[in-house]
This record gives C-alpha cells, structure tokens and sequence, in this order.
C-alpha cells in the first residue's frame, strides 16, 4: 500500500471516545488559531492557543483587500479559570486618518447590540470599536502613521465569565507584521509570589557615545494565581559607573518609564512603589542613556539589591552576576540635532558610522554634528577616512549634506569638503586644536547605506604635489558673446598638509584659438567638482590681447590636500563662427614661488562654439558671422519640443557685412495645430511669421501653415530659402505658440531648426546641368500616360538677373511609333516627377523631340522632367528611354553630365481581375503582367486568379510591390499557393514580397478575401514567367559529428552531410548510398542511415536504411526523391558491439550516390567528404558517492558526469551525500544509455530536504534559429534517456532561468521521484520559469521526450511547475507522461501544461494556491491538449486565484479504443475579482473533443465582487466536432453565476446525472445566437439531460484531506453506473446500482457485524486516512477491521507504543473497533 496524496509515512492526529488515533512520531504543540477578517466569533480555549492576526505569520500588506473588522470572545475552558492572553509581538502601522488600524482588547465578552460587522472588505469604514467601559488596552495607529511595537505583553481577564475579547480594525492601513500571542486558561487561585530573579541577557555589551535607551539589566517578579494580587511597594538597584558614561537613569516597565521620582544616595537608586503584581511575569528593566562625551572604553553596570512588596512573604533577590556595558571605540552621528565630541587617543583609531551603524540606512529628516579631537597628551591631528559612502544625491535642492569642517565648529568657512557622491575620501585636519567637526543633515524621506569612517590621528608632514589633470570644463557648446564660460579644468593634486602649498600664477597657451577669446579669468572652487560662478574665487583675469597669456594672482590660493579645482573661464567675441573651438592649455604653475611645468594632456580640450539662438519675449537681435542656428527653446531637459503659450517670441537678425542680407533655410519647421467644432476655445493655431527688416511689421516674407509643416529629414524645398528685402538686410522671426499651457507641443517632433546665415546678391549663372533616370523599370500600356523617361537637374548660383531655359532636345530611343505625346515638365527644387508643371509640348519628328522654353530658374536646384504619353497598341517589351542631345539657357549652350543615364522601360501588360470571379485565368509569357488588383466590400466580390506560364517548363512568379488593405488583416487579404508555402498579403506586409511556384504546371493560384470596406488605392503585383530547370546535385558537404570516440553497447554518430539539391523539375530518387568499411572486425554491429531534410539536428526516429553492420551500402526502404530544390541532411549512426576490444577502431570512407533522373541513372561521387572513424574506449560504470566526505569519490555531480560524457556502458548510481551543491549539472547525450544502463542520481538519505542542488545564474544563449534547443536548467537532461532522479531537492532563485529541470532533444523514460523542484512564483511571461519542463522544438521532425514520470514529489513556485511539449502546432506528439502522488504550489499561471501530448496519467495530486499582489488576471492550472489513453482522476485542486480555471481542456481527441477519463477530481476555487471556471473546455482552432468522460467530480466556484466564475464552460467554436460523456458530475456555483454555459450553443456533449446548484436565477446559459438563459428546467429540456438533479450541497469543511466532503449525502445517491468509473477517489467501490454523484462515495453510517444483534455505528463523522502502520493511543490493544460489508478483513493487535501493523490490508474503506469505539478507516 502507499499514500496517493502525501509523501509522510506519518498520520492524522485524532481523538474518538476512547480511542486516539496519532503520528508516528507524537508532536505535542498548541492549536493554531488566526484573527477572522469579519464578524464576531466565540473561540473556547481548552487547550494553548498560538493566535496570530489574519494574516497568521505572515505580512498584512497595505492593501484593501486586508480591510478587517472582527471580534474574538475567548471564553475558559471550565467555570472558575480566566483567560490570559500573552502578546509575544505587536507591530501595526496606519497610513493617515481614514486609513487606521487599531487592537482593542476588552475585559470581558464584548458585545454591541447596535455594533454592524461588514461582510466584504469594501464596507469596512474607518470607525473603531465603541469603548463599553472594560476596555484594558487599545493600540491604535492613524493619522501621525506611528509604528506601534510591543513587546511580551499581558492581559488576564478579572471578570466573573473569565473572557477576553481582541476587537481588530485595518481599513487599508500601512503594511505591518500585526501580532503574535498564546492564549491561555489559567486556574483562578491565589496569588503568590515564586521567584525574584535579575536579567542581564537583554544587555548589550558594547555600546557607543549617544545611545539611548540603553538596557542594564532586569528583574523579574514571577507570580502564580490571579486572586488578590500583591503590590509591589519598592525597588532598589546599585549603579557601577565609575566614569561617569551614564546619564538619565530610569526604571521602566515594558516600554513605559515608572512614574515615580527615586531616592538617590551615592550610586543607590530606590524607587518607592505601589505596582499591582499580575499574573506570571512581572518585569521591571533599568535603562539609561549612554553620554555624547563618554570615555571611550569605559564600563557600567547594575546590580538589584532590595525589593518590598505586601505579600507576608517575599523571595530573596536571586544571586545573579551583573552584565557592564562598555563604550565602544565607534560614533553614530546623531539624528535628533545634538552634538557629540569624541577624543582619540594616540595608536587608537575610532569606528564612525552614520547613525544606522555599521548595518542599516539612517533614517529619515536627521542631522546631528560630531566633533573629533584629539586626547589630552596625545600628539598629531585628526585624520578621518570615508569609505563605502552611500548617500541621497540625485535632487540638487534636496541632496544629503555631509560636511567637514576644520576646527571644532561647522563653520562654513572652514569647510573642507562636501561628500556626496564620492565613494571614498580621506580628510585631515590643519586647525591649530587638530580637530575634525562633521555635520550631517538630510531632508528627505530617502534613506540610504550612509558611510563608513575611521577617526585617527596623525602627524602632519610638509605638503607635496602629486599630479595634476586636464580636463574640459564641459562637453556643451559656447556661443558667440558667452561670458565667463568654463573651458578647461584644472586639478591639482596635493599630498599632506603642513606646511601647505600655495598657487600664485600660471602661464596659458590658447592653443591657436586666440581670436575666440575676449577675456581669461581664472577661478577656484577648491575641493568641489562643480563650477558656479556666483560661489566660486576668482584668483586673476586679464584680456586675451596674445596666444599666450602670464597671469599672476592677486592673493595666492593655499592649497587643500588631496583635489583642488582651478576653472579657466572665457568671454567669448561676439563674432566667434560657429565650428571654432576655444581652449586654454596650461604651460606652468607658479608654486610656493617657483614655476612648475605642466605635462599637457593627452586628449583635446576645449569646447566647440554653436551659435544658437531662441526666439523670446525679449525680442534679442544678433549679428550674423558665419552661420547661426534658429530653433525653439526646448519644453524641458526630457522633453525637445517647445513649450505651449501665448506670447509673441521674437527675434531679429543682421549681417555683420555690408552689402550682404540674412537668409534663412529651415530643415524642421513643424508646428502642432488643433481644431474643434465643439470646442473652439480649445484650438490651437500657431502664428510663425518671417520679416524682412527688423521689426515684426509689414507683410511677412513668409507664413506658415498648417500645410507646410516640415518633420525633420523630409524635404524642405517647399519652404526654400527665406532672404530678407530690406535695405538693412535684416529678418526678424516672430513665432507664438497659441497654446497657453499645452504638453502638446512637448513631443520632439515637434519644433523647427533653421540656418541663419549672410548672403551677398549676385547676378545668376549657371552652374552645372546633369541627367538622369527616372527610377521605372516598367509601365503598363493601359495607364502609360505622362510617363517620366528621363530627368534634368539645373543648378544655378545667384540671385540678380535670373537666367531662362531656352530649349532642350532629346534623343529617342527605341520605336519612336509607341509615343503618342511628349511634354517638358517643372517640378522646381522636388527631385521627384510628382506635382510637376508642364511647361511645353512637342511632337517627335524622327528619334528626336525638341522643346521651346522661357522658364526662368531659380536659384540652386532646378528639375525638369520629359514626360511621354504611350499609345494603348503599343507592344509589350517596348523600350522607352531618352538621352539629352542639346541644351540652351542663358542664351549659352551648356554641357549636360551623363547625357545619357542608366536604365531603361519596358512596357508591360496588364489584367483588371473581375470581382466576384472565382475562374480568372492570365497566361504569362516572354513580358510580365501587371496585376491592378482591386479591392471591394462583402464577400461576394472575392476572387480569385491563377496565373499560368505560356512558356514550356516554365514557372510562374508573383511579385507584390504595393497594397492598401483595410487595418484588420483578418478582414481583408490576399492569399497565394503554389509556392512553397502559402503567402499572406495583408495590411501588415512588407513590401517588396514575392513567391515562386513549385507545382508540376508551374501556376500560381491568387485569391482575395475581403469582409470590411473597399480601399481605392487596392494592390498591384507583378507576373512573370522563367523556364524550369531540371534538378540537380549543387554541392555536397560535410557536418561535424564529434571524435568517433564510443564505448561498447553505445550508438554512436559517425558521419552527417548536407546535400544541396537546385533545379525545378524531373525529380531525384536515389537508390543507393555507398561507404567502404574497413576494419570493423565486429566493432559496428549495425549501421543506419537517417534523412532529417531541412532539419539541420540529428534526430533518431528518422532512419531510412541500415545494414548489419558487415557491409555499409544503404538501399533506402522506401523511395528517396527529392522533388523540391532545398539542403537536405543525412546523418550515419552505428551500433558498438558489446565485445568490441578497448581501442580498437572502425573506418567509414565516403565513396558515391547512386540516383536516376530524367529516365538516366547515374552516380556522385562523395570523396570531398572525410573518412568516419569509431574508435572504442572504457565506459563508465559503477556506483559512486558525491560529497565532502573521505568515501566520496566526487566533491560535485558535474564532475561525475563529466567522467560518464564519453558514454557508459553499465548502470551508473551517484548517490549523493547531504549538503548543498551549488553546480549546474548537465547530461548532454551520454552514450550507452539502455533500459539496462541507467543513470541514477540519489540523495544518500532519502530526504530531499538533505542534498540540494541550487544554481542562480542564467545567462542568455545567442540568437541562432533553435535557440531555444540550448536553454537548460539547474538539471538538465539533453538527448539522454533511462534516467532516475530520486530524493534531491533541486531549486533556483533566478525567475529569468526557464527551467529548473530542462528535459529536450529526445529523452525517454526519465523518473523523478520523491524530490522537491522549486524556484521563487512568478506572473509574468518575461520570467516564465518552469520547474520541470519537457521541450519539443517547434517542427513535425523534431525529437520528443517520451515516458516521463513524476512521482511523490512536491513542486513549488514558478510560473508552470510541469510543461510536457512546446505549445507549438507544428511539434509532433510526445507520449507517456505520468504525474502522480505529487503536490503542487503557487504556480504563477499553470500547474501542468502538456499540449500534443498523449498516454497522459495525472492521478492523485494536490494543488494549491493563492492570490498575490501581482497575479495575472488569468491562470490556467492542468491546460491539456491530448489525445487518448490518457486519465486525469483523483487529483485536489484548491486555489483562491486571479482569475483561476482549475482544469483548461484544448483538445481530448479520445475514441473507445483510446479514452480520455477525467473523474474523481476536486476543485474549489475562488477567481477573485475576475473570470475562471472550475472546468473549461476550449478551443477555436477546430481541434476534436471525442471520446472523453467526464465524470464524477466535485466542483466548487466562488468569486469576490466583480467577478464571474462558474463550474462548467464549453468554450467551442461550430464546427467542432463534441462527442463525450458529461455524468455524475456535482456542480455547486457559490456566487450566484450560471451552472453551466456552453458559449457558442449546444455543443453535441451528453449530459448524465448530474447535480447542480447555484444562487442566481440562471442555472445554465447558451451563447453564440442562441442567447438564451435558462433554468434547471429548461436546461433539461434544451440539453436532453438525463435524469440531472438541482440540489443545495453543503460541505463539512473541517476535514483538510477529504476537501468538499458532503455535510449530508441526502439526494446525492442519483448517479448512473460507469464502467469506467467503478471507484471513488478514496478508492472507495462505487454502487453498481446508484453509484453517488461527485467525487465521493456514499458510505452507510453503520453496518451490520456478524455474530451481533444490531449494526455498529461510527463514532462522530469524520474518516481517517492511514497508510501501512495504524498508530493509536491504546499500548497493547486488539483492532478489528471490517470491510463496508461486514465482513471482519484482519485482526491486530497495538504493541507498547500504540502501533499495529496493517500494511497487509488492501486499500479500501474501513470500519475499525476497538473495545466499544468504532471509527471507518481509509487506507491508501
């Protein structure tokens, strides 16, 4: 016998009259008990109590979905007791007024008659519990957010019912721990006094200057009984503190401090008392505050020495050796303003932390101050070094502020340095007192790490340079007229301190940059990184007159140790060019006098100048030198579009030379309009105006709008170039947003950018003329009008006197008959025919044409078009093609370059399909077709094609150039066959996409599909013909295949090649393959030979051939043709004798094809291919240890396995010691593998718990395309089968890891037994971690894993726990995989996932899980696509989920021969907030539901509000073929949702049998066109259901391992016998008459015993489930067993301990009595 759920060989605990049922191993602990979430409840406390809040021990999380308002009376467990309650723990946080928490706890049983308990968490208000006048103690937290922690805290009830009531509010307070306690019953019995003892172990040995509330000891006053207390009337202690560290001494009680003042004499403290003694523990602690000054290493303690209370007795104080605390060499800056001073002595260094410690973040909004000195008598300065420096530093106004000054105050003067996103600094003292002050502040709710530091002292030593660095002082750009602009950097590096260096000069070189400069100052910022000239010092200046500058400061800078910053700053000239640099290179420092040479720096400094300028309501004007750049000012530092307002911008520019104007090109100028009829207050119309002259007056040289918007990149020629016409030669720039306040406009396409620059007007010339194509290819005679033949670009420079093209002549090419009209044409600066003007016509006279002109050009780029009008006769193949002959402008004859461009076009012909025509054919020959595809509404006017070739053996192409299609591709498409596989045209394709034809015929077949709107663009494509050539071997080429190393009994891999097959037609059927083998001397027993086609990975279930191993000519068995041009892959794999000799080797030497093609046989040659060699060598076999002791043989399992990587060839075990192994292991292929030589891995101890396997790392394979084959795991098995692992835990905490076990590449019979997988929940598909996970690559040839178990194992996290296949349509079917006995937990989306899976047996699990913060809206628990046998019975599934389907069913294509069972499964689930099923069956795709039962489960569904969930959904489109049993099933919908509901109508399903209920009014639903809602009735009568029942069940939920139990099985005995079906899932017989519906079988409370006068009857109702050992509390007691019948099955007889073996009892339902007590009994 074995358990079916749970891997423990232990039982339930439990208690009938006299007979106790018990673990194996007897645990004694107290019954758990958590706070309710609503309502009042009465709890008696008959035993301890743990009682947690709601959340039990883990974290009520800020959520509204923990909204709580609950009362627990605990009552006595007999009259005269009280209940006592001890609170271990209280930690609650609110979040603001209306979001508290509050624990009240009452004396008494509280209740409130006018006092409403909400139902749903989104009625629970922010009103706490009235106070009735017993309240002891409320913690209540809200509006300050105050965290309210407790500790060890006692409540003992004084009323005469001896309760205590805990009341518990939380409305969406802050996320908090809430509370642990043990509740009690104690006896009511006079108080005593026991014990008066000292405590000293909450003392903290080492502790620091400034600690408060520092614990010296305690003293415990432990009393028993309740009734009249005692009062404790003094206490007396004696402090030790010699030097004096204490300060603000005080008694406390828990957390409070006593009230009373003490009487002090010397170092004696007595506290005169009247403290009523409770019951139990009594605990008064003495705390005190450790002083800013204190002496390092200096002690103090307490010792009790007096104690009076009323008792007549009291106990001596017991003899207990004090704890002293003693301050520790470390500093903690303090947080609450104070200043602490610390004195180092010489040889000592003091610790210095923020004030987290060395551990954690200091906390929010502190500052505190901290001197450092040094000691009386110790010589040198203090010297402090920062390291591991962590600080708030990313808001400049809010940044941390860690400061250190010189001196013993925070003198802003005397700062030394400011840290803030250094890592590390070391700082020294120059004051005259040698000391350091440090001052801390932070602003912010951000906490970080803080610091670390070590105070010292030292002797100071004369100050050295060590470096120096140049730098540029900023990677941005200057403009022309910049005033004290950082250029370069200057860092100066500095080592001790006394005496220190001064710096009085340099010498500067402007590195030929001279003429930028207008003037040089020189500034310090000392120590900090940053330049700001409103804070920094300036130390000289001087105008820049020379390239070289010597300056000489005025006072000279003493210098810091370590960094200090010198910024050389430029005034830039007001007619600095944009492109210029301007740089400083520093040549010599003067230093303590003496002028010290500077090494140059390596890379270039300086800063570029852009002259860049915003239009603003300043209205700036500026004088152009060179070029300027006009954009808008940016909308933010995220943000490059403008900002929206209302305020005229402006700006005016004008040329610094005379007789020159501004012109201005704009590459972007794209404003944001908007425009409402309904809301014309919120239009959006921008103004951007150019004007010539200096004010925004007149009539603008240029408006924009809407229409001209230019994006950037686009062309911009039709803005052009704007050039001011005033005298002045001036444009001034007006632009307003008209958008106050918009983030429209923010966006970065957004803007405009132009060019400002000077022009000098000059008369035009010509300056070049060049032809060239038009880019067409072809043209269709049917619209062959305006065609453009050839283009001519005239560039022209100047402005004055415009030159005029005066005439042009072509040269004609081809038959000049085919034209019927030619013209000139403009289109002015657009390179493109489009929207081009006609500016002449002519007719051909001969092969020329010339035309008369007077179009004046313009300036810069001109472009003329010969356009040509093509007569509806003309053949297709015709060439159109022109070259320039001549060419007169300007009264001159010009030059053309390249008269005579590339290229030529054709005409072609053309089809106009019919719509509606479903038999259009087109013959293509010689010239191509141009298809003009139209498109149409409604599906009468699809049509469709086919296209032929006209030419013998040829083959047809289409070739799609373009397409307008509606924006559903679903709803309007083109499909082509013919091809190699069908082509998709849709509004989603890219175009050019073409396909051949691969039929015998070579047509293509062209259908188009529409269900939407027409689009009058439609589509075109391209036919054309080529003729088909015969096929034929293209290359042949070898693939590696390893080193031929193998062991005997393997199979090894010797030879892979690739053939290339080209050619269209008269296919390829070879005959035979031949190898010479050579010194096989039985070494190959056998050989084949595999065909994998396009498949470039060797895959064993291919083979085509293969021979015995004494020859090596393979005669495929069935024909090999190849049809089709494309690489195909052959691969020889060979079989190792079992006797083959160690060493010996084999030889395969390639030799020829033999093939016929074309009626011709013939032979290729394969001598390009290498020899094939199989060279034998020892296997690996054995047992072997893994671990750290002396008997292992391996510290590590992947050692081991890399031993067995050359094959093996005997059973191997690796057993695996207890510890942790941090490895990723991975079998990859081993060779030799058989149903004899297996692998094993297995824990030594058999407990999963002791030998771990852990890996975290991941890193991503590189794309190739079967990426996903070199994934793997912590365990991965690749292309190895016959494997066991057993007794391991194997985990991750990587979720970015795909799985946990990877299984891929064609593994078969692989266990996994007894073993723990986990890996942390995840929810999202970009972690979507699988803890075992069986891979099938996505193609119909690819290896699949086969038989795979799974068995007695826990599975835990993750996002699914067991994937059998891809999920891909195109893997083929895997078989066998087998999930039973196992558990699994908080899976992300699903527990077992297997699609195209069939021998599927998941029996006998459990499956659980909860909803969390992050949970999809949806999950899928067991989603199956198989096929039959398969059987999924006898599994538990309880999940309170997002959106939970406890069982998704794709496809069950079951028949008689092979079913599909599901029966005898639980489900209870609650979908939350949104939609689940108990059981969906779903599919669009067609795929069948045939031969399936679906039978005898219970399940239950429930939802919060918002939510629809329900026990039964068929989810299938028409069409579907649905042939199964639906019977015996109980459904029971808990919120009121409908039964069953079949989406799409009836379904074809027959219903039997079954029971159904649910709140609402509508039992059941059919969807689709139907629509209809009906009743259980009409639900009868709709679906043809046979002998269904509507009926309430409710459920005994007391009993954690029978879940969904029936409270009554009143009407349940209705069922309909099932031959498949003949047991429960207990495993209990069925009724072969009324068999009763859902999982559980009725048993009868009593049965009759032979011998007897009457029946025993079962004492209460609950039935216990046992394995092998029955463990009892009755030592040496007989136990009879009866079968359901009567029948007595066995006798046995308890041994000392309680227990009796059963284990040879089958397993079943029992009846067990013992003396007078009687219990049923399951086995399993």
């Amino acid at each position: 016998m074995k358990m079916l759920i749970s891997t423990s060989k232990t039982l339930h605990k439990f208690a009938l009259a006299t007979l106790m049922l018990v673990p194996a191993v007897t645990q004694s602990h107290a019954e758990t008990f958590n706070m309710p979430q609503f309502g009042r409840v009465e709890k008696q406390v008959t035993e301890p109590i743990d009682f947690y809040d709601m959340k039990g021990t883990g974290q009520i999380s800020s959520s509204s979905s923990n909204n709580s308002f609950a009362t627990v009376v605990f009552t006595p467990a007999n009259p005269g007791e009280a209940v006592q309650i001890r609170f271990s723990k209280i930690h609650l946080k609110g979040d603001g007024a209306v979001y508290p928490v509050s624990l009240s706890i009452f004396n008494g049983n509280y209740y409130n008659i006018d006092l409403e308990y909400p139902d749903r968490t989104m009625d629970v208000l922010a009103t706490d519990f009235p106070d009735n006048g017993k309240l002891l103690e409320r913690y209540f937290s809200a509006a300050d957010k105050t965290l309210i922690e407790r500790e060890n805290v006692t409540f003992t009830s004084t009323e005469p019912d001896g309760a205590l009531s805990v009341c518990f509010l939380y409305k969406y307070a802050a996320a908090c721990d809430g509370w642990e306690a043990q509740v009690t019953s104690v006896s009511l019995t006079e108080q005593e006094i026991v014990s008066v003892t000292p405590d000293y172990s909450g003392v903290t040995a080492d502790v620091y200057c400034g600690l408060k509330n520092v614990t010296l000891g305690s003293l415990n006053i432990k009393t028993d009984g309740i009734l009249n207390p005692f009062d404790m009337t003094s206490l007396g202690f004696t402090v030790n503190d010699p030097d004096n560290i204490l300060e603000n001494i005080r008694l406390c009680k828990g957390d409070n401090t006593v009230e009373a003042t003490p009487s002090v004499t010397d170092d004696r403290y007595t506290y005169t008392l009247d403290n009523e003694l409770t019951a139990g523990d009594n605990i008064f602690t003495v705390k005190a505050d450790i002083r800013p000054t204190a002496p390092f290493y200096s002690s103090a303690s307490v010792t009790f020495d007096a104690l009076t209370t009323t008792a007549p007795v009291t106990p001596a104080i017991a003899a207990a050796d004090p704890v002293a605390v003693t301050v520790a060499a470390m500093v903690l800056m303090p947080t609450d303003g104070s200043h602490i001073t610390a004195r180092i002595e010489t040889g000592h260094s003091v610790q210095f932390y923020d004030a987290g410690g060395p551990a954690a973040n200091y906390p929010e909004q502190s500052r505190g101050t901290v001197t450092f000195l040094p000691a009386e008598g110790s010589e040198g300065k203090v010297m402090i070094d920062f390291s591991n420096i962590a600080l708030f530093n990313t808001n400049p106004a809010r940044n941390d502020q860690l400061i250190v000054y010189d001196g013993t105050e925070a003198d802003p003067d005397k700062a030394l340095i400011t840290l803030l996103s250094q890592t590390s600094a070391r700082v020294r003292s120059t004051s005259p007192d040698g000391a350091l002050t440090v001052s801390f502040s932070t602003t912010t709710g951000v906490t970080k790490a803080g610091w670390e530091a070590a105070a010292s002292l030292f002797v100071p030593q004369p100050m050295t340079l060590t470096g120096t660095d140049i730098s540029a002082a900023s990677e941005a750009t200057l403009a022309a007229g910049d005033a004290c602009a950082p250029v370069v950097r200057l860092l100066i590096k500095t080592q001790n301190t006394e005496p220190a260096m001064t710096l009085s000069g340099m010498t500067l070189d402007y590195d030929g940059t001279a003429p930028q400069w207008e003037r040089v100052t020189v500034y310090s910022t000392r120590n900090t990184t940053t330049f700001d000239p409103t804070t920094a010092t300036e130390l000289a200046g001087a105008e820049v007159s020379a390239t070289t500058s010597a300056l000489t400061f005025g006072t000279p800078l003493t210098l810091l140790e370590g960094d200090n910053y010198i910024w050389i700053t430029a005034d830039v000239r007001p007619d600095a060019v944009t492109g210029n640099r301007v740089n400083a290179i520093v040549k010599s420092l003067t230093l303590n006098g003496t002028a010290t040479e500077i090494t140059a720096p390596e890379t270039s400094t300086g800063r570029e100048v852009l002259n860049q300028v915003f239009p603003s309501k300043d209205h700036p004007v500026k004088t152009v030198y060179g070029t300027m750049r006009l954009t808008n000012k940016p909308y933010s530092d995220y943000y490059s579009g403008y900002d929206g307002n209302k305020d005229d911008l402006c700006v005016t520019f004008l040329p610094s030379a005379a007789g020159h104007v501004c012109e201005i090109d704009f590459s972007k100028l794209n404003l944001y309009y908007y425009e409402s009829q309904w809301y014309p207050s919120s239009n959006v119309t921008p103004v951007f105006e150019v004007y010539s002259g200096t004010a925004a007056e007149g009539t603008p040289a240029y408006v924009h709008t809407k229409d001209a918007n230019l994006a950037e990149g686009a062309d911009a020629s039709a803005i052009g170039t704007i050039r001011s016409a005033s005298a002045d030669g001036a444009l001034t720039v007006r632009f307003n947003a008209g958008a106050t306040g918009s983030s429209m406009t923010k966006g970065s396409e957004y803007g405009f950018i132009g060019e400002v620059r000077q022009y000098l007007s000059r008369p035009m010339t010509v300056k070049t003329a060049e032809a060239f194509p038009s880019g067409l290819t072809t043209v269709p005679v049917t619209s062959a009008t305006a065609v453009p033949v050839i283009g001519i670009n005239i560039e022209t420079e100047g402005n004055l006197d415009p030159v005029s093209l005066q005439s042009v002549t072509f040269t004609l090419k081809g038959d000049t008959s085919v034209y019927t009209k030619m013209s000139l044409a403009s289109s002015g600066h657009n390179d493109t025919p489009q929207g081009a003007t006609v500016i002449a016509t002519a007719q051909p006279e001969g092969d020329t044409v010339t035309f008369d002109s007077a179009a004046t050009l313009a300036e810069g780029d001109n472009t003329f078009w010969l356009l040509a009008c093509i007569s509806p006769d003309a053949a297709p193949g015709s060439v159109i093609d022109a070259k320039v002959s001549a060419l007169t402008a300007g009264g001159a004859a010009l030059t053309v370059v390249n008269p005579d461009p590339e290229g030529e076009i054709l005409t072609v012909n053309t089809y106009d399909p019919v719509l509606g025509d479903k038999e259009q054919v087109v013959e293509v020959g010689e010239y191509p077709v141009i298809v003009n595809g139209v498109t149409a509404a409604y599906l009468t006017n699809d049509y469709t094609l086919t296209a032929r070739p006209a030419l013998a053996g040829g083959k047809i192409t289409a070739k799609f150039t373009e397409g307008s299609f509606n924006v559903n591709p679903s709803n309007q498409y083109i499909t082509v066959t013919g091809g190699a596989e069908p082509l998709g045209v849709d509004c989603n394709t890219v175009y050019p996409v073409s396909v051949t034809s691969v039929r015998e015929d070579g047509s293509l077949t062209i259908e188009y599909h529409s269900m939407t709107i027409a689009r009058e663009e439609g589509w075109k494509c391209e036919l054309s013909c080529d003729a088909r050539q015969p096929l034929r071997f293209d290359d042949i080429e070898s693939i590696p295949t390893g080193n031929g190393e193998t062991t005997r009994g393997s199979d090894v891999l010797l030879s892979g090649m690739k053939i290339t097959v080209a050619g269209d037609k008269n296919p390829i059927t070879v005959s035979s393959l031949t190898f010479g083998l050579t010194d096989n001397d039985g070494i190959l027993t056998g050989l084949r030979l595999y065909a994998t086609g396009a498949d470039a990975t060797f895959i064993r279930n291919t083979p085509i051939a293969e021979t015995d191993g004494s020859t090596a000519t393979f005669v495929p068995a069935a024909p090999l043709t190849f049809e089709t041009e494309g690489t195909y892959h052959f691969w020889i794999q060979g079989t190792v004798g079992d006797d083959a000799p160690t060493a010996s080797t084999a030889t395969l030497v390639p030799e020829a094809i033999a093939y016929s093609a074309d009626g011709k046989d013939a032979t290729a040659a394969l001598d390009m291919l290498p020899t094939a060699r199989a060279t034998v060598v020892d296997g690996f076999k054995g047992t072997f240890r893994i671990g750290l002791s002396a008997e292992a043989t391996y510290a590590d399992i992947s050692s081991a396995v890399a031993d067995m990587s050359a094959g093996i060839e005997g059973s191997v075990t690796l057993i695996v010691e207890p510890g942790t192994y941090n490895e990723r292991v991975e079998l990859d292929h081993i060779q030799g593998v058989s149903e004899t030589n297996t692998i094993t891995i297995r824990g030594e101890s058999g407990d999963p718990a002791d030998a771990v396997l852990v890996w975290n790392q991941w890193s991503e394979p590189p794309y190739t395309d079967d990426k996903l084959e070199h994934y793997y795991g912590v365990l991965t098995l690749r292309g190895t089968s016959h494997v066991t692992v057993e007794g391991l835990t194997v985990r991750t905490t990587n979720v970015q890891m795909p799985s946990v076990v990877h299984i891929a590449s064609g593994c078969s019979d692989i266990a996994i037994d007894n073993c723990v997988i986990s890996a942390p929940t995840s929810n999202t598909t970009y972690n979507n971690l699988t803890l075992v996970n069986s891979y099938v690559a996505p193609s119909a040839t690819a290896p699949v894993n086969e038989r795979l178990a799974i068995t007695n194992t826990s599975l835990t996290g993750g996002y699914t726990a067991v994937k059998f296949g891809s999920g891909s349509m195109n893997q083929p079917v895997s078989d066998g995989l087998t999930i039973e006995g196992c558990s699994f937990a908080d899976q992300g989306y699903q527990a077992v996932y297997a699609y195209m899976a069939k021998g599927l047996s998941v029996i006998r699990n459990r499956f659980t899980g909860t909803s969390s913060y992050d949970d999809k809206n949806y999950c899928q628990m067991i989603d199956l696509n198989i096929s039959g046998p398969s059987e999924i019975t006898g599994n538990i599934l309880k999940y309170d989920k997002t959106g939970v389907y406890g069982m998704y069913l794709r496809t069950l294509d079951g028949s008689a021969e092979t079913p599909v069972l599901i029966a005898n499964n639980i489900i209870d689930i609650n979908t939350r907030e949104q939609s689940g099923a108990g059981i969906q069956l779903y599919n669009s795709s067609g795929k069948p539901f045939t031969g399936f039962t679906l039978a005898h489960n219970t399940v239950r569904t429930a939802t919060a509000p918002g939510g629809v969930a329900m026990p039964l959904i068929i989810n299938i489109k028409g069409g579907t073929t649905v042939s199964g049993t639906i019977a015996n099933n109980l459904w029971q919908c808990a919120d009121g949702d409908y039964v069953i509901k079949e989406q799409y109508g009836p379904s074809g399903a027959a219903y039997r049998n079954n029971a159904g209920y649910t709140e609402g009014a509508t039992y059941a639903y059919w969807g689709g066109s139907y629509d209809q809602k009906m009743t259980f009735s009409q639900w009868v009568l709709a679906s043809g259901e046979t002998d269904g029942i509507n009926i309430a069940v409710p459920f005994d939920d007391s009993d954690s391992a029978r879940p969904l139990y029936p409270a009554t099985f009143d009407g349940l005995q209705a069922g309909i016998p099932l031959d498949v079906v003949t047991t429960d899932i207990e495993g209990m017989p069925r009724d072969t008459e009324h068999p009763t519906v859902g999982a559980y079988e009725y048993i009868p409370t009593g049965i009759a015993l032979p011998g007897t006068d009457g029946t025993m009857t079962p004492d209460g109702n609950a039935t216990f489930v046992t394995g092998g050992i029955l463990a009892t509390c009755l030592p040496d007691s007989d136990v009879t067993l009866y079968n359901t019948a009567g029948v007595m099955m066995m006798s046995a007889h308890t041994d000392a301990t309680g227990r009796a073996d059963i284990s040879a009892l089958p397993a079943g339902f029992y009846i067990a009595a013992c003396g007078n007590s009687v219990w049923r009994l399951t086995v399993r």
